[in-house]
């Protein structure tokens, strides 16, 4: 049980970082932030959010949990290439 509860903590989290990660990519459309800075910006909150997602993965296997560090790990490697991670 107490597992259970940790890994959907961590799922929790993990989505939390998604949402953010979403949110200012739509924020940066919304506000017609021009499309250098955008890059830029984003450019660096992928490379974070992949970092923090990588770390959440890892935690996740440790609990015990493969299948929900492969799914957070698939997320991490999407920010890593440039792509907007998307909830698990």
């Amino acid at each position: 049980m107490g597992t259970n509860l940790i890994n959907n903590s961590i799922k929790e989290i993990a989505n939390t970082v998604i949402f953010h990660c979403q949110h200012t990519e739509a924020s940066h459309r919304e506000n017609e932030t021009p499309s250098t800075t955008t890059r830029f910006c984003m450019a660096r909150l992928l490379e974070r959010t992949a970092s923090q997602l990588n770390a959440l993965a890892d935690i996740a296997y440790d609990m015990g949990d493969g299948d929900l560090a492969c799914s957070i790990q698939a997320q991490a490697e999407a920010s890593n290439v440039g792509f907007t991670p998307e909830p698990i």
